[in-house]
């Protein structure tokens, strides 16, 4: 009986602290359909048709530019690193800028990873590419 009102006196007080939690850095599901959009419209078609189980389900993270082992790098918020290609080396873009990267699934990930586009959210411009293996 103990354990039940203890249970019942706590409940409240952990959704308050899940309420609390600050979640600005995530991004809504609109600006995440957006950016799966863009991303999608920039593929040509042979990729479009590789794509498995649907667009809709790209994964879409923000993360930071950086330049370290590789030229252009972006450390997304899971705090993973993702090398990537510029689609123009003249493109400005400037460390510690925010990006957005969206992966989708394909016929060929376990072969060749996902197929990952970088997207500057300042201009909504697809800026690159991870490599695929």
């Amino acid at each position: 009986m103990k354990q039940i009102i203890t249970f019942i006196f706590t409940l409240p007080l952990l959704f308050f602290m899940l309420s609390c939690s600050d979640d600005s850095d995530i991004l809504s599901p609109i600006a995440e359909l957006k950016y799966r959009v863009i991303a999608y419209k920039s593929l040509t078609d042979k990729q479009k048709e590789s794509i498995t189980p649907s667009w809709k389900e790209a994964y879409v993270e923000e993360g930071i530019y950086q330049t370290g082992n590789c030229t252009h790098l972006i450390i997304l918020d899971s705090k993973t690193k993702l090398c990537f290609n510029l689609k123009d080396e003249s493109t400005p873009i400037n460390l510690n800028q925010t990006l957005v990267a969206v992966s989708f699934g394909t016929k060929n990930v376990t072969l060749l990873g996902p197929l990952t586009l970088i997207i500057n959210p300042n201009n909504d411009n697809v800026i690159g590419a991870v490599g695929r293996n």
